[in-house]
């Protein structure tokens, strides 16, 4: 027996290596009129890992014109203006829809508008996969979410111990291929808060999800945020802040350390009413930065000062979107205070407890007079 194992050995030894195969690599996308058909294209090559194999994958969506008029549409930002034309016999329903084509190197969503020979929304016969490619399809006769819609904005002591209120008085109808979102921002520098929070509709991978993250912790200023992203109707009803308080750390008895520095949060470019406190034992230096947010109804930029636990420029460590916000940090971005608005709608110089959630806004604003009341509509705050 062992001869025989031994001459098995010494054959699978003497077996060539497989060499590793080179393949054609690459994405095409195009949208061309089928008097132009039939297509070629070029790709590069790269070198597989070993015991990979070569694939290609092909899709092609055709729209021919015949006898039921319908529009006729195929586009990557939608259909801004369509053509109707008539469709074949047989074919009695005018489709309307969008594609999610999803792959290495591909992530396109396609508007699509033809004829059908049936009502559905069904125009991949229930495909899923197409070689590498995965697909989704949404349509018009699949109802659109219908989510709660508005934004808020409160600046005062304790917000992260005590629960702010957060409810809306208005709804939006989302687009087929968003989700409903709600986000939280909490920005706690010890004598001053910041709660910036917004709902409405999303176009976002993540379907379903909820999110909180800590980005800054005590000791120090403490940054924290809640996103969720949901897919039924209303399904972003959350009603007040404790969806983001209830997971933060309890705050520790106050105790003086050696360290004192400024601290505020407000808006505009730099912080005019800074407080000076003595920061807790663990913090090593000072942080003097601006917030820059953008999305989910707001922009606007934000003055911070306080106390931070490490040597790092960065509150958020570089974070780039907190669900339905863009933020970063630095003056890249800053106004001019006098000049700076949110969204060219309000002054900068106001002392806002709450950015509406709904309706309307109410704020204080002093720009070169003293501090006088007014109100101002919610919807030039919206962007689209």
């Amino acid at each position: 027996m062992s001869s025989i194992l031994s001459a098995l050995l010494g054959l699978t030894l003497m077996l060539p290596r497989v060499q590793a195969l080179t393949c054609q690599a690459g994405t095409w996308e195009a949208v061309k009129e089928t008097s132009e058909l039939p297509l070629s294209w070029t790709a590069n090559e790269e070198s597989c890992m070993d015991g990979w194999g070569c694939q290609d994958s092909l899709m092609l969506i055709e729209n021919v014109p015949g006898s039921v008029r319908c529009p006729v549409c195929f586009a990557e930002e939608g259909c801004k203006s369509t053509t109707e034309l008539t469709c074949p016999v047989g074919h009695t329903h005018c489709y309307n829809g969008i594609l999610q084509l999803r792959g290495v190197g591909i992530l396109t969503d396609l508007k699509v508008q033809g004829c059908m020979s049936q009502a559905a929304c069904n125009l991949l016969n229930e495909t899923r996969e197409i070689g590498a490619l995965s697909v989704n399809e949404k349509c018009d006769s699949v109802a659109r979410l219908t989510c709660q819609k508005g934004v808020m904005l409160q600046m005062k002591e304790n917000l992260a111990q005590n629960p702010l209120p957060w409810n809306t008085f208005s709804t939006v109808t989302c687009d087929l291929n968003e989700v409903c979102q709600e986000t939280l921002l909490l920005i706690d520098v010890g004598p001053k808060s910041l709660m910036v929070g917004s709902k409405g509709c999303s176009k976002t991978e993540t379907q379903n999800s909820k999110t909180i993250s800590i980005h800054s912790e005590p000791p120090g200023v403490l940054v924290a945020s809640y996103a969720h992203f949901c897919s039924s109707n209303g399904c972003n009803r959350a009603t007040n802040s404790s969806v983001l308080l209830n997971s933060l750390p309890l705050p520790a008895a106050p105790a003086p350390g050696g360290l004192q520095c400024p601290a505020c949060v407000q808006f505009g470019a730099y912080c005019a009413n800074s407080v000076n406190v003595m920061c807790p034992p663990g913090t090593t230096h000072c942080y003097n930065n601006y917030l820059n947010l953008k999305g989910g109804g707001l922009s606007a930029i934000f003055s911070i000062e306080g106390c931070m636990a490490q040597p790092s420029s960065s509150l958020l460590n570089h974070t780039k979107n907190i669900g339905q916000f863009i933020v970063s940090e630095g003056p890249e971005n800053e106004d001019n205070e006098d000049n700076y608005r949110i969204n060219g709608a309000v002054p900068v110089r106001c002392l806002a407890w709450v950015l509406g959630l709904g309706l309307s806004l109410t704020l204080w604003c002093g720009i070169t007079s003293p501090l006088t009341p007014f109100t101002h509509d919610f919807s030039p705050l919206l962007i689209p």
